[in-house]
């Protein structure tokens, strides 16, 4: 089942219930020929092929432009924006089976492991590694890839996508990818850790204990009561346009008004949050002055997975809900009021709940990623895919290329 369906594994902790994320290819296809073998040298260059097709030039690939120890790679090409900048996050799905490559989508046709941990990303020189982050994986279907391209995306850039290497490492670093990024991936600990201010401030009316902040099974664990705060925030990044984005579930009852949510906060009385509410329900709710409003979605479950994210625009602050981090589907959009015009001061987890025992809210990761023109309604860029090769050292031999738009070169010796 590709593009997400079903419950996905988490990449890098065993078990949680509530993730927090934030953060911030044209090529030419190949043309066909012919079944016969034909031989080719001149490693590295565009040798002339002689079949039934007439005689036609096609590349072959050296050891200096492959990435050591890979088979197979597919090319991409990122289409600029003139407002992007270096340094730029984009997300790409790797199915595992074969199927058409369309969007941001990429198939291996089953040639990669099936925990996905021999994927790399290259620069255009084919060799230079990028940092790159996996969010999530359902084995032998379909992972969830963070990519930072280094380079100045304001112009096209090219990357490529490596797979087929049956001892590669995981090399996934979430740190290394985004401006900002917590998995709560450490032993269990009664203190967040990792640059996090704590406020566990206790009762909203001095009624009750104070509620519990701690790193369990790799995820932060919130666990209040009727009337509880609780929640951790660090300084936002220097952005005035990014996404924030967490995945994270709740116990039985979730509560109303200030329920646990993600929560960017320029202020006492100036803040917005998106995550379950009562119900439970699909919430945004904003505070402008004291002014409260919000809006709810009924169908959520309690003890399920969900990501949310809060797109911070110049004009606009938008509010989306995902089921398998795939699929987005709008909540709300709303106008970025005017006294907001800085970046936000804090990232906020957790708030007070009201109406409940007990509760617990378990958060996965966090992660921003800036927001830019390259970024269309589902948060992703326009990438197209070219020619799918196999390494070789010597003379190679081609076995036939499928007429397609993308076209597909396998090539052994």
């Amino acid at each position: 089942m590709n593009l997400g369906a079903g419950v996905m594994k988490r990449s890098s902790c065993n078990s949680g219930i509530f993730i927090l994320l934030l953060f911030l290819v044209t090529f030419p296809s190949f043309i066909a020929i012919s079944n016969t073998p034909n031989t080719y040298n001149n490693i590295g260059k565009q040798v002339d092929v002689t079949n039934d097709l007439g005689a036609k030039s096609i590349p072959v690939f050296s050891q200096d432009d492959w990435l050591t120890g890979w088979q197979y790679r597919k090319r991409h090409t990122i289409f600029g924006s003139e407002n992007a900048s270096s340094n730029y996050q984009v997300k790409i799905i790797v199915n595992y089976g074969e199927g058409v490559d369309y969007s941001n989508v990429v198939n291996c046709y089953e040639r990669c492991l099936p925990n996905f941990v021999d994927v790399r990303f290259t620069f255009e020189d084919g060799i230079t590694l990028l940092d790159y982050w996996k969010e999530s994986f359902i084995n032998a279907d379909v992972s969830i890839f963070w990519v930072e391209i280094s380079a100045d995306l304001s112009v096209d850039r090219s990357i490529y996508i490596y797979y087929g290497n049956p001892t590669a490492l995981d090399a996934s670093n979430g740190f290394a990818t985004f401006p900002l990024f917590d998995d709560f991936n450490r032993p269990n600990s009664a203190r967040v850790g990792m640059g996090w201010i704590e406020d566990e401030g206790g009762d909203y009316d001095e009624a009750w204990g104070d509620a519990d902040l701690d790193i369990s099974s790799n995820t932060l664990r919130i666990e209040q009561e009727d009337r509880q705060y609780a929640h951790i925030e660090r300084a936002g990044p220097p952005l005035n346009e990014y996404i924030l984005q967490g995945s994270f579930k709740v116990s039985p009852n979730c509560g109303d008004d200030w329920a646990p949510r993600i929560h960017l906060y320029w202020g006492t009385f100036s803040w917005v949050g998106c995550g379950l509410s009562n119900g439970p329900k699909f919430q945004y709710h904003e505070n402008v002055a004291t002014v409260h409003s919000e809006y709810e979605i009924a169908g959520a479950v309690y003890n399920k997975w969900y990501s949310f994210q809060v797109r911070l625009g110049l004009s606009s602050i938008s509010y989306y809900y995902s089921e398998d981090g795939i699929e987005w589907k709008l909540i709300a959009n709303r106008p970025r009021p005017a006294g907001w015009s800085g970046p936000p001061s804090y990232i906020m987890i957790g708030k007070d709940t009201r109406g409940v025992a007990v509760i617990i809210s378990t958060l996965l990761w966090i992660i921003v990623w800036e927001m830019t023109s390259l970024e269309n309604e589902q948060c992703n860029t326009q990438i197209t895919y070219s020619s799918e090769d196999l390494l070789h050292q010597s003379q190679y031999i081609a076995y036939g290329v499928p007429e397609n738009q993308w076209g597909f070169m396998q090539v052994r010796f």
